[in-house]
Formats: C-alpha cells, structure tokens, sequence
C-alpha cells in the first residue's frame, strides 16, 4: 500500500458495503441487491449499532426491542460463505470503557466460540475492527476519549493475538481517529505498548456533505495516516463507511448532494480514496431509508443512480488505475461536467 498518487489499481476490495443487523433481513431480494452493487464484502453489524448492540458474547440473540429485521452473526457468516464475500465485524469498545479485563474476557470467549463453529463455518479470512469511529462526537453514543479508546484497543488487539485459533486467518484493524489529537493519543499509546505493528488495517469513515469538500478531507486524513506511520504502523487502509453525508434535517437539503449530484460526488470520492490509498472500502449501506441510500429500504426492490453507478463501477474498473480527472467546459468557460479517466484493462 502506498500513499499518494501512485496509480493504485481498483481491486474488488474497493466495493464492500455495510449490512444493518437491526433492520436487514438476508433474503432474495436482499442477494438481488448485493449483485446489483456489485458488492464483494460485508460490514457487519453496522457502524453505531454495533456500539449499542451488539453482544459478542451472545451473538445470534437478538435485543429485546429488536423488531423482525435482525441479522444474526450465523446467518451473516453463512451469507458470506455462500455468495464468496470477504467479512468483516465490528467489535463493540465503548462498553469496556475502563475494564479492559473485561473486554479481554468477552473477547477471548468470542474468539473461541468462533473457532468451535459455534456460529457456523468462519471465511478463511475474518477481519475484525476494533470499534466503530464514535470516540469523536455522536449524538447516540456518549462518546468517550480517544486515551480510553486506545486502551480498550490495545487490551483487545493484544488478546486476538494471543488467542489461539486454526479454522481461520484473522486480519485485525483500529480506527484512525478524525483529529490529530486523536490519531496521535491512539497511535502513541499503540506503539508504546507494542501492538501497534500486529495492526493489520487503519479504519476511518468519510462522510462529506459535497463533492468540493472530499479533497480537503483527505487532506487531513492524510495527515494523520503519516502520523501514524511514524509511530509505527505498517497496514492497510481501509474506508470502513462512506457515502455523502444525510441529515434528518430537511433545511440542510440544499447543502448536501444529493438527488443526481451525489452521483458525481460518489466518483469524486471514490477516486480521491485511490489517491490517497485506500485498500478496501465500504459504502453505506446496502439498504436504507434517508436521501443517500444506494436502494431502497428492506422490502423496496428500487435501486437509486447512486446505486446503479456503483454497480456499474464493480463490474468495470477491478484492474484498472486512476488517471486523472478533467472539467469539461463550454465556450464562456463555464464548467458544466467532468469527467474521470482510468486506465489498464478489466
């Protein structure tokens, strides 16, 4: 993995996509609709939920509140299996503020229930990303520090390589941080305890609210990957969730991309993520019921422009390299489109 504009070539790595325990169901229509994207991985739980949720201790019994919409960890490592699709599981941090004991505990009991196939069959590779990015502000998770954070990682990260599994290669990943306060307490506190070069993957999520404001986004991001880089780490990048930002708010509308202007606002940060190195990448979701969503919701067949374009994508750029992008204008100058170049064969 390099960093930088160094013709870094689109794999299927770059098309996984988030599933929603709490309201998808893995059905026909659902498969209908990873094919359609042309999905080649899967998130599991989800990003907040898995914070909130998600029990690693008892992971095929769904909360109480949960309506019919749940997807056990079973059924989401059969759906892998089945459709050949890479898999990667979020493990809840926040809960363990304080009790790294605790997390190592729940952790170790996870791990070896996966390798008994107390939840079926695990792929050969599993990753495993240690917490959702919500150390930074959320307005559903109390958020914790980022030193809390990196402590309950270090517990974690610690105990998955000290755990002995066979039946299946693990692949481990932290988050990166949104500040640079962030990134360097997390990064610092990883490296001094020595874990920070068993860190297989640097997760992060990108959510911008327009097409202009992804370049300046990764430009911090970039800044801290090299951050961390110089505190030691070595691994993948990897873009955990993406899409351009939704927002329950209807006033904002006409500050987001929305509609056919997140289809090019897609291709913006779907290229500027090669730029800056991206290995694997997630969009979110396979399904949802906000102005972004690349479908419709559980039970809704339609698949949005933003959908089909990633669709399109999947089964036409693995094996090829950005380019360039070019503004395409007209005779007063003004910009009315651009397009993006890619190169090599499919």
């Amino acid at each position: 993995m390099s960093e930088g504009f160094a013709r870094v070539v689109v794999t299927k790595d770059h098309f996984g996509a988030n599933l929603l325990f709490n309201r998808d169901l893995i059905n026909a229509g659902y498969v209908k609709k990873l094919g359609n994207l042309g999905v080649d991985g899967l998130r599991y739980p989800g990003g907040t939920i898995a914070e909130q949720y998600f029990d690693i201790t008892n992971a095929d019994v769904p909360p109480s509140h949960f309506g019919d919409g749940f997807v056990s960890l079973s059924e989401y490592l059969s759906a892998c299996n089945a459709l050949q699709l890479s898999a990667t599981i979020v493990l809840p941090t926040k809960r363990y503020a304080g009790d790294p004991e605790g997390a190592k505990a729940d952790l170790r009991r996870f791990l070896l229930d996966l390798e008994a196939g107390v939840y079926g069959t695990v792929p050969r590779v599993l990753s495993l990303e240690v917490g959702n990015e919500f150390y930074a502000t959320s307005s559903e998770v109390e958020r914790i520090s980022a030193p809390a954070y990196a402590q309950i990682a270090d517990a974690m990260v610690k105990e998955i390589l000290a755990t002995p599994v066979s039946n299946f290669d693990l692949r481990v990943g932290v988050q990166m941080g949104r500040q640079l306060h962030e990134a360097r307490d997390i990064s610092e506190y990883l490296g001094a305890s020595g874990t920070i070069g068993s860190i297989d993957q640097l997760h992060f999520s990108d959510y911008p609210w327009t097409a202009s404001a992804v370049a300046p986004r990764l430009e911090v991001r970039s800044e801290l990957n090299h951050v961390w880089r110089d505190n030691g780490f070595d691994g993948d990048l990897v873009a955990s969730e993406w899409n351009i930002a939704s927002h329950r708010n209807a006033a904002l509308t006409s500050s987001r991309d929305w509609g056919m202007d997140q289809l090019p606002a897609i291709l913006e940060i779907f290229t500027e993520h090669l730029v800056f190195g991206v290995d694997q990448s997630f969009g979110w979701a396979v399904q949802q019921n906000n102005k972004t969503s690349l479908t419709g919701n559980a039970g809704d067949a339609t698949i949005f422009g933003s959908g089909v374009l990633l669709g399109l994508m999947s089964r036409n750029l693995p094996g090829r390299y950005y380019l360039e992008e070019q503004q395409d204008l007209i005779t007063s100058g003004e910009i009315y489109g651009e397009t993006y170049y890619f190169g090599g064969t499919n």
